[in-house]
């Protein structure tokens, strides 16, 4: 059987720029690549986490998946499931169970998308920084529980190739300065950039000037021109502004105006022709950017505590920009000198600094004006807007945790009080000019006076600046209603590991791949969901003690035979059988009712060996062996068992060892006595009554154990193989006989090969 050979690490190639179709004018295409090995999905354990920095200016993004089979002539090709996000891990839900109460959730760039082949996925103009992409294999619905090294062993995986083109002519723009363009049937388009410092309110991109120019000199005053911005990556068609005979003001201008930008990133607009243009004419026009200045926001107060100063500040911010996107760019950027000193009023923004706490993704926001605090106080004029940021890979593997709630306000009475909350990632939230916060309805939490207070989830959170804010309402149509007064509101705000610590029916974890950290949860008694809240599918109270019951009160059974190796002076045995009935008992009470009294490994690593042990000892017990042999094979079984089990507990080979080499033994030593006895050794009335009875009751467990395990039967099958291998040590324990007190052996005996014959054939251990 194949296998396959798992590359990890990021390649840096150059290839030519016709693969994926890819556009062959463009200056380069960089490459990276990286395969795993694929799970099932059960858990956000099972996923496979790929993460791919994407540069700034990107024309075109290809990502190639290719699917790995560890053997091609034996295993069938399977739907393998890919889900990517840019900013952070994506949130899979791939049983499409229900997520916890306000869960706020992100469209992802490809959400479950499945592929049985190759696949390849192209995307224009993507956004800059890192890509998470989330692999599977889907449950197939088939709930047997399968031994590992039972039948065909088929491993998948998935190498995942990303290839990026770069836009390779962009003209930087200075704010105020006018820019001549022209485009006509060869260059039909053109792309512009501006640096948007942390203190600008507004930038306006102007065109001016527009006409089309004849070869023979006549002017057009048309201006077929469609024009579009967007922030930190290059625009798309959608929302674009169309410069023609109605857009033009009577100043002669088309404009875009942003109001309260995203700052600290570039701003690209992108002109292109409306509509085929000849190839005797000529359109052209005039770029003009105005940049207006925040002259009181709060929010930049840091920036001039440290000695901000736009005429310096600009480029190192950029500089700290390129740092994180790995790519050099020549660029200019504006000066203070540039821009409108007219100002604008912006809204008061409060940042909150982070606090880290003692464990992993345990992080507490608070506001920065005095001690560390969560109230704040608004009006119903002037709305509350904080800001936060969540730092890339250290951050986005926990849960966004906030909490509101309405610890006080001056109204008379706040029946008619009502408070929304909104969320935006990068970009401050649109607010009316009657002081209201404008957003979109997926991103509200409303308060008023049936809640007073609510709590807000966000899982994955993407790296980045995060604005939550609120503004109040007032139901004024009872004329004694005062909507007027200031309202106190508890903000708290926490990066938590998982939502609700997975709940009663669920345990939170932390996991890690290849340097990634993330905290999942793991469900019990069939809740399903994000934050095991789903119970579609939940246990019923009676299944579950069911279940429990069955699987901890079926190793009772051991206690006959317990007393029986007691009996029969089988000692070592005995307290082989103990543990094995002890550490069963307490190992499926911790994995069913989550009753434990060690760590779930422990118990675990426990339960396999002691069950391994107590085979091997009681295939020991029916050899006719010499004492020493027995203590020698035994040392031998818990060394190899040990290592067996911590290697790999659930392998079909790790109780197939012990077991092969026990009936080995069993089957030397009984073949020696036939040809010493010249008889069938044991006698055919014990084969009868004793050895096939129990072979057949241990076989028979063991059949049910490796094939008929499901899901959904596992307490019932497991239970009878608790019973089936007890009561078959009570067939197959051998009686001990009498002991001679003056047969000894010495050390040096033990080495002549005469002395061990002759234990072996007037030896005192166990006989039928």
């Amino acid at each position: 059987m194949s296998s396959i050979i798992w590359h990890f690490g990021v390649l840096l190639l150059l290839i030519p720029t016709e693969f994926c179709l890819c556009s062959p004018s463009s200056a380069y295409t960089l490459m990276y690549q990286e395969s795993k090995k694929l799970r099932t999905y059960s858990n956000y354990h099972n996923i496979g986490l790929f993460h791919f920095p994407v540069q700034s200016e990107v024309n075109i993004m290809c990502m190639v998946f290719t699917q790995l089979v560890s053997d091609v002539k034996n295993c069938d090709a399977i739907d393998l499931t890919v889900e990517i996000h840019q900013g952070s891990f994506p949130v899979v839900n791939p049983d499409g169970s229900s997520f916890p109460d306000n869960t706020y959730l992100r469209p992802s760039e490809v959400d479950q998308q499945s592929m049985k082949s190759n696949m390849t996925l192209v995307f224009d103009n993507p956004t800059p920084g890192y890509w998470f992409l989330g692999a599977y294999i889907k449950s197939d619905g088939n709930d047997r529980i399968k031994q590992e090294g039972l039948g065909k062993d088929c491993e998948y995986g998935i190498e995942v190739q990303m290839l990026s083109i770069l836009e390779a002519d962009i003209t930087t723009l200075i704010d105020s300065a006018l820019v001549e363009d022209s485009l006509d049937a060869a260059r039909n388009a053109t792309m512009f950039r501006y640096f948007v410092a942390p203190t600008i309110g507004s930038i306006k991109f102007m065109v001016s000037g527009c006409h089309v120019k004849h070869q023979d000199g006549k002017i057009d005053e048309a201006c077929p021109l469609n024009i579009t911005t967007r922030a930190n990556a290059l625009p798309m068609n959608v929302g674009s502004v169309y410069c023609n005979s109605s857009a033009v003001k009577d100043d002669g201008e088309c404009q875009i105006d942003v109001q309260y930008p995203e700052t600290k990133v570039w701003y690209y607009l992108l002109v292109e022709v409306s509509q085929q243009i000849p190839v005797n004419q000529t359109v052209i026009f005039n770029i003009t950017l105005q940049a207006t200045v925040c002259q009181n926001n709060k929010y930049y107060t840091n920036y001039e505590a440290d000695g901000y100063s736009a005429s310096r500040t600009d480029v190192k911010m950029f500089k700290d920009i390129m740092d994180l996107y790995l790519y050099n760019v020549q660029y200019e950027v504006s000066s203070s000198d540039d821009l409108d000193t007219g100002g604008m009023q912006c809204p008061e923004v409060i940042q909150l600094e982070s606090h880290d706490l003692s464990s992993i993704f345990n992080i507490a926001f608070y506001g920065t004006t005095g001690n560390g605090t969560n109230l704040y106080q608004f009006s119903f004029e002037k709305p509350l807007i904080t800001s936060l940021e969540v730092r890339p890979f250290i951050d986005i593997g926990g849960t966004l945790k906030i909490y509101a709630g309405i610890f006080d306000t001056e109204m008379n009475s706040t029946d008619a009080l009502s408070i929304k909350l909104c969320l935006h990632r990068n970009t401050l939230p649109p607010i009316t000019d009657d002081g209201e916060i404008d957003c979109p309805s997926e991103n509200i939490l409303y308060l008023n006076n049936t809640d007073l207070e609510d709590t807000w989830f966000v899982p994955f959170p993407e790296s980045g600046t995060w604005y939550i804010s609120a503004s109040a309402q007032c139901d004024d149509d009872d004329d004694e209603m005062d909507c007027e007064g200031d309202i106190f509101l508890i903000l708290d705000i926490h990066l938590i590991p998982c939502i609700n610590d997975c709940g009663e029916y669920g345990t939170c974890h932390v996991g890690y791949d290849a340097g990634l950290s993330y905290a999942y949860c793991t469900c019990k008694n069939d809740y399903r969901g994000w934050g095991c809240t789903d119970d579609s599918e939940a246990w019923s109270r009676t299944y579950f003690l069911v279940q429990v019951l069955l699987l901890t009160l079926s190793n009772l059974f051991f206690i006959p035979s317990i007393i029986l190796a007691i009996y029969r002076r089988f000692f070592p045995e005995a307290v082989v059988y103990f543990c094995t009935m002890f550490f069963s008992t307490f190992y499926h009470a911790c994995d069913a009712g989550n009753f434990c009294i060690m760590d779930y490994n422990t118990h675990q690593y426990c339960d396999f060996y002691a069950s391994f042990m107590a085979i091997f000892c009681t295939l020991l017990c029916m050899a006719k062996l010499p004492d020493s042999l027995k203590q020698t094979f035994t040392m031998l079984a818990v060394f190899g068992i040990t290592v067996g089990v911590n290697y790999n507990r659930f392998s079909l080979w790790a109780a197939l060892v012990p077991t092969v080499t026990g009936l080995v033994i069993v089957i030397v030593s009984w073949s020696y006595q036939c040809r010493r006895l010249k008889a069938c050794y044991p006698s055919k009335k014990l084969w009868l009554t004793r050895l096939l009875p129990g072979l057949c009751l241990a076989g028979i467990g063991f059949l049910l154990y490796a094939l008929l395990e499901k899901e959904d039967n596992y307490q019932y099958i497991h239970s009878i193989w608790h019973a089936f291998m007890a009561v078959g040590i009570l067939f197959l324990l051998p009686t001990q006989t009498k002991k001679n007190d003056e047969h000894e052996f010495h050390m040096a005996e033990l080495m002549d090969i005469s002395t061990i014959h002759a234990e072996l054939v007037e030896n005192e251990s166990p006989d039928y």
